[in-house]
């Protein structure tokens, strides 16, 4: 995700995605890459080595978060599954 200037960090209380595209565009918040209209994310913020970075999690992030609350767990789940699909994953 990419959170535009002059917008303050949104960091729910918990994982569960219950906000739609449009509420968190009201919060600064924009895709970086196609997400479906309608679908329900919470917004997830990791320092990576170039400065903060800004990701939307789905219900997928929430289910790996119920099994071990880590945000940097369910990350490393993500790019495990984008490695072994042959994916670029993104600097940290």
């Amino acid at each position: 995700a990419r959170l535009q200037p002059g917008f303050e960090e949104f960091n729910p209380d918990n994982w569960l995605p219950t906000y739609t595209l449009p509420q968190l565009a009201q919060r600064g918040y924009s895709p970086v890459d196609p997400v479906a209209p309608d679908a329900l994310a919470t917004t997830v913020t990791l320092d990576g080595s170039d400065g903060k970075q800004y990701w939307f999690g789905f219900q997928n992030y929430y289910a790996i978060t119920r099994y071990n609350n880590s945000k940097m767990y369910a990350m490393a789940v993500y790019q495990l599954s984008q490695a072994i699909a042959g994916k670029q994953i993104p600097s940290a």
